[in-house]
Parts: C-alpha cells; sequence; structure tokens
C-alpha cells in the first residue's frame, strides 16, 4: 500500500521551536514562487532561509531535523535522501495562505534545475495552535488530508502530493518547509521498507 504522508512527533522540542522562530522571524523576506514575486492570488506570506552556518545556534537542531526526516523517509517509503535544500521558515500572519501546489516541477527542463530537484518534503509546525487559529497543512485527494497542528511534529510526504498551507485567520503561524533529493529516480526498486502504516 502507498505511504501518502506520515508524521513523527518530537521531531523539534518546544524550546527549539521557539529558538528558530524568533531567528526566521527577525529574518523574514517576502515570500516568492518559483523564485519569482508572487501576485498574492496563489501565495501571500514571508519566509527565512537557514543555509548551515549562518545561524550557527540553530544548527544542531536542524541537523537533528534532517537526520529524523532522513530516517521517516527510508522507513515509510524505502529511498535514501541525498541532498537536503536550504530549510525553509515559512510566516504567516492573519490572512497569509500558501493555495494549492505541488513542491516537485512537472516541467522537464525545471525539474533539471537544483531547486526544483525534489522528491520528499517535510513540514516541521513551530508555533503553538492554540495561538492561531486557521491555517495549517491540507493534502488533497486522500479522505485523511489535514494532518493534526502539533508543535513539533514533522510530516513528511511524496514532493508530488497536491497540498496547501490554509489561511491564517487569527495570530500568527510559522513552520519549517524541508526538501530533499532522493534516490528515487536512480534505483530500480526501493530499499526494503520495514513498515507500511494507514
Amino acid at each position: 500500500m502507498f505511504v501518502d504522508w506520515c508524521y513523527a512527533d518530537n521531531a523539534l522540542s518546544v524550546k527549539d521551536c521557539k529558538l528558530i522562530a524568533s531567528i526566521g522571524k527577525a529574518n523574514l523576506e517576502e515570500a516568492k514562487t518559483n523564485g519569482k514575486n508572487t501576485n498574492h492570488q496563489d501565495r501571500k506570506g514571508s519566509v527565512c532561509f537557514f543555509e548551515p552556518g549562518q545561524y550557527p545556534e540553530a544548527d544542531t537542531a536542524l541537523r537533528s531535523l534532517v537526520e529524523i526526516f532522513s530516517q521517516v523517509v527510508e522507513w515509510h517509503w524505502g529511498y535514501t535522501l541525498k541532498e537536503i535544500k536550504p530549510i525553509q521558515l515559512a510566516f504567516y500572519k492573519a490572512g497569509d495562505f500558501y493555495d494549492w501546489h505541488y513542491d516537485m516541477s512537472g516541467d522537464k527542463e525545471r525539474s533539471k534545475q537544483s531547486l526544483q530537484k525534489r522528491h520528499f518534503s517535510a513540514t516541521v509546525e513551530l508555533t503553538d495552535p492554540d495561538t492561531y487559529e486557521g491555517g495549517g497543512l491540507e493534502f488533497q485527494g486522500f479522505k485523511n488530508n489535514t494532518p493534526e497542528k502539533k508543535q513539533g511534529t514533522l510530516i513528511a510526504f511524496p514532493s508530488f502530493l497536491l497540498h496547501r498551507a490554509r489561511k491564517v485567520l487569527t495570530g500568527e503561524r510559522m513552520a519549517l518547509v524541508l526538501w530533499a533529493e532522493s534516490n528515487l529516480f536512480t534505483e530500480l526498486e526501493p530499499i526494503h521498507m520495514h513498515r507500511v502504516t494507514t
């Protein structure tokens, strides 16, 4: 059975969530789509990217997060992550959202670009869900399509799944977004999967 998305609780501690959120909020820039400014019809919000070593106080937590992401992908889908793209913090205030989209490009030429080589994605809630209304991750085409909003939880999924960040109604929401290239297209078959959950 195909696993559409899965989660790992406590991928980040509350303390690390607050640390990373404070760094990101102090270094925000307007969110873009495919490297271009958005028209706010498809996406409205702000982002901050975490390059390795750029914010040393967050490096230990982010390295641990990447390891958990890698373990989740191997455990549930049987593939090995090869390259993690710069980690993005997404900031949504009231009225902000990111409408339905894919993380993996369907365009052959664009898919060759480094930015578009995304096979698996993950998001981690940084904000206590009791402090905002609305928001959260949603998938299209599945019965169980709205993961629980839980601080520190990592939600992993193949990058070709259609998904969105729902509009925040009140308060502020911050989440980390991770993308990774893998051996998805270089292995004839995935390695043995340890477990399949429904």
